[in-house]
């Protein structure tokens, strides 16, 4: 039996082994920032994770924004912030 899982992975781009991976409860997108770290936007909870770039979690945001504002892209701004984009709003947020 095939069960659907969500998650994010980090594949070898010459032999696409799994280096690791994070189950998802939601829908997310993803944007790589500086030292091969990520962040994860869930759509629908909504949070960033800021993830290692060993897999890890190194923090995670709550993101207070009404629920049909949900984030829909983001990009490293500078060394310590993250710009968010929603539906209606650009946002700014520090990354430690």
């Amino acid at each position: 039996i095939y069960v659907f899982q969500r998650r994010f992975e980090l594949r070898s781009t010459s032999t696409f082994e799994r280096l690791w991976s994070i189950p998802l409860n939601v829908v997310a997108h993803c944007c790589s920032i500086n030292n091969d770290q990520w962040f994860i936007m869930e759509l629908l909870q909504p949070r960033l994770l800021h993830v290692s770039s060993d897999g890890k979690i190194l923090q995670e945001y709550k993101v207070k924004t009404p629920s049909l504002n949900i984030i829909w892209n983001a990009v490293q701004f500078d060394n310590d912030t993250i710009a968010t984009l929603t539906m209606d709003s650009l946002n700014l947020h520090k990354i430690s």
